[in-house]
């Protein structure tokens, strides 16, 4: 395994049927698990993941605790390489548990090893660093030469971190050492792919080209797939300083349909993302090379694409799961622990509860794996490529621009798109804008002064806006700028930005191409359905919170939402007949799903709202149950199942735009879920929205879409008439929380008189 995958799979498939031949299920299993890791090492992640947890399973179920710990340890190092280290950490914390179990286990190190990784990738470098000494001290007693090279690479990725190169670059020269020792391809490529980054970081880039060279012709040596694309990056990276740009190009493309081999194997939508996150570089790197060129705008927009909302566009393009799909036993298993987290009393029956929950989402992962993979195989024979910039360019109005972020060291980057032509700007590092975001929007949540410092980050973000004939301004955000509303940034004459400019949001260009381009529906559809869920009573009876949010912890303040069911009114009367409006009890989860939500022009839901940056699959909107078979709990994996026709889909809870940042893909939030369901748009919040604020501009927004005003639109009037009402002192925490997401152009005429027809989207 470590010296040829070839090889590797050769003789597991061997073992495999002479286990079967003298019925040995033990040494079955664990060949069709090893088969899995070579199945992971080639870039097969769907594959490699279903064999994990089936070997996992049957080792249980056989008693064979040595195989258990060791496939609990290599899917965990599978999730930290996929950018999960939280979802990891219980998986060693599992396999450290079962070793102690037994006598004959001795220190277990390997998942240990594990767990480093996993802290590592988290920042929880001191605790990581006593692992390393603690079992760096063991594997050298017992001249554990593998233990040793992963440990020492681990610890010089912390010193690099915290810019200590010269720390760094000993731990990795001994860490080659002992893997050339040990005759160690996968491990040695590690010590020096790393090594590149200490001599680049240290100026000397002749030695990191050597470095480079050398880390990807021992890479190749095992038929190492995953890996590899981070290994070219590095190289083109180094071509391109020296001036072979050609070479630089050449190179990055391989990297890139490696990439895209991996994401045809991938078990899932999140893991999907989680990949691209991974190998962010490999698409910085190309995307840089591009916009260095005078000509370079249209393929730079083509890279960047690629990966940015790449989730979202292919389930729109291409489809996803019918309403008619029923849960599997995976999924009625997590409804039921759920249901049980809700009642949960004792942080102890929640630790228990949240052990369980990671055990049937495993499961599911398992099942699910196939039939995603085949799902995303027929996505790649159909074609999954980002929109071309001219075609883009052609369905923008003369008055709209796109202004798509790309943050970076030393620059960072706007790709400025308008119908007349598009152009790149470069201006400030990542660093000092995100410093400059952190300020703005901290001021804002403490509704402190913050003007100043929003008329800074407008000097340095709008910049490259050169036109003033732009009326509507469409961001595709980067980094941190996801969590920035530009509607409260602050112009050179003093005036929100709000104030002259309509605001809009989108994951990609391509998916506002692909929501643009959407044909007609057909058939008739109602103009509203809505629905007001709110806790009856609070589970404790002082200091409850009437933000609309959920806190996980035991013992949380949730509060009613006293002004949930005027807001349902308000805009129930601003929609007209045909409505369909749900409150009090009939506000469930199991209610909800028997509706036929594709048959809605606009869906309304105000509830509170859970909301998990680690694991985004955990987040969702917090319903009552309605029946034994739900846990209320409407979370993403439900929500994808749906087809949405609706041209706006409204989430009246807290920080539904708020999400897991996976690089270059994005942020997953539940706002994108409904986006990639079929929604034309969607309106989502930044942060905690206060309750009675919240109603009230609901409200006026939709006394503004009853005009005949487009959804981008409708939210500007309705924030502007916050400003009016209550003074230009109001701080922007009530109103500017909400954005559009999507195709903010949608009109969606309500009222008495509208016409319940079909719509282009």
């Amino acid at each position: 395994m470590n010296l040829d995958g070839k090889a590797a799979r050769k003789d597991w498939t061997t073992i495999a049927e002479l286990a079967q031949r003298v019925g040995d299920e033990k040494w079955a299993n664990r060949a069709r698990g090893q088969l899995g890791l070579v199945a992971g090492a080639d870039g097969d992640y769907a594959t490699a993941l279903t064999s994990l947890v089936s070997a996992i399973q049957k080792a249980r179920a056989l008693g064979d605790l040595t195989a258990e710990i060791y496939f609990r340890t290599f899917l965990g190092n599978g999730l930290v390489a996929n950018n999960r280290p939280e979802q990891a950490l219980p998986m060693f914390d599992d396999a450290i548990a079962l070793g102690t179990k037994s006598a004959d286990s001795g220190y277990p190190i390997m998942p240990v090893i594990g767990k480093v990784r996993a802290l590592q990738a988290m920042k929880k470098r001191d605790e990581a660093l006593r692992l390393i000494e603690e079992s760096l001290r063991y594997s050298r007693e017992h001249q554990i030469l593998g233990a040793q090279a992963e440990l020492l690479v681990q610890a010089g990725l912390i010193a690099f971190d915290a810019k200590d190169f010269s720390l760094a670059e000993t731990a990795y020269l001994e860490a080659a050492k002992v893997a050339r020792a040990a005759s160690l391809p996968r491990m040695l490529a590690a010590a020096l792919g790393n090594l590149v980054d200490v001599y680049s970081a240290k100026g000397d880039a002749k030695a990191a080209l050597r470095m480079a060279d050398e880390a990807i012709a021992t890479v190749r040596q095992p038929g190492e797939i995953y890996d590899l694309p981070s290994y070219l990056a590095r190289k083109a990276e180094l071509d391109a300083k020296f001036g072979r740009l050609n070479e630089a190009r050449l190179i990055y493309e391989e990297a890139r349909q490696l990439i895209e081999g991996m994401l045809v194997n991938m078990p899932s939508s999140p893991s999907r993302s989680s990949l691209i996150a991974v190998m962010s570089r490999v698409y910085m790197g190309q995307f840089k090379l591009a916009a260095a060129r005078p000509d370079g705008v249209a393929k730079a927009f083509e890279i960047i694409e690629t990966a940015r909302g790449r989730s979202v566009a292919d389930s729109l393009r291409f489809g996803a799961r019918r309403p008619g799909d029923t849960p599997s036993p995976s999924e009625l298993k997590i409804i039921g622990v759920q249901r049980r987290i809700r009642a949960s009393r004792t942080q102890a029956e929640l630790r228990r509860l949240l052990v369980e929950l990671e055990k049937a989402e495993l499961e599911l992962a398992g099942f699910e794996s196939p039939r995603n993979r085949k799902a995303f195989q027929d996505m790649a024979l159909l074609g999954s490529k980002p929109v071309s910039l001219s075609v883009l360019e052609r369905q923008l109005a003369p008055d709209e621009t796109i202004l798509e972020y790309v943050l970076d060291e030393p620059s960072s980057y706007c790709i400025e798109i308008k119908r007349t032509g598009s152009r790149i700007h470069s201006f400030e590092g990542k660093g000092k804008i995100e410093t400059a975001v952190d300020a703005v929007v901290g001021a804002i949540k403490r509704k402190e002064s913050f003007q100043e410092k929003a008329r800074q980050l407008h000097r340095l973000l709008l910049s490259c806006s050169s036109s003033t004939a732009t009326r509507r301004l469409i961001i595709v955000p980067d980094g941190k700028l996801h969590a920035l509303p530009f509607a409260a940034l602050i112009e050179s004459d003093g005036r929100y930005l709000i104030e002259s400019k309509s605001i809009g949001y989108a994951p990609s260009g391509t998916v506002l191409s692909v929501v643009r381009g959407n044909g007609p529906v057909e058939g008739a559809l109602k103009p509203l359905f809505a629905l007001a869920s709110s806790p009856g009573v609070a589970r404790e009876s002082k200091d409850v919170s009437t933000t609309r949010g959920f806190f996980e912890e035991v013992g949380s303040k949730l509060g009613p939402l006293p002004f949930a069911k005027e807001e349902i009114a308000t805009i129930g009367n601003a929609a007209g007949p045909n409505s369909v409006l749900f409150v009090d009890q009939q506000a469930n989860e199991a209610e909800l799903k028997r509706q036929a939500l594709d048959r809605f022009k606009i869906i309304h839901i105000v509830a509170h709202a859970i909301v998990s940056e680690k694991d985004p699959e955990r987040s969702g909107l917090l319903l009552q149950p309605g029946s034994v078979s739900e846990d209320g709990l409407w979370q993403p994996r439900e929500i994808r199942r749906q087809r949405l026709q609706a041209d706006l889909v409204t989430l009246s809870a807290c920080q539904t735009a708020v999400g897991k940042l996976e690089g270059q893909e994005g942020v997953i939030n539940l706002a994108r879920t409904f986006l990639a369901a079929g929604a034309g748009s969607v309106a989502a919040s930044l942060w905690m929205v206060d309750d009675r604020s919240t109603a009230t501009l609901m409200g006026k927004f939709y006394s503004q879409l009853s005009k005949g005003k487009s959804v981008s639109d409708a939210l500007r009037d309705a924030q502007l008439e916050m400003i009016q009402d209550f003074g230009k002192q109001f701080p922007p925490y009530y109103w500017a929380g909400f954005s559009v997401i999507g195709d903010g152009t949608k009109r969606t005429p309500l009222g008495p008189s509208a016409a319940i027809t079909s719509r282009t989207r």
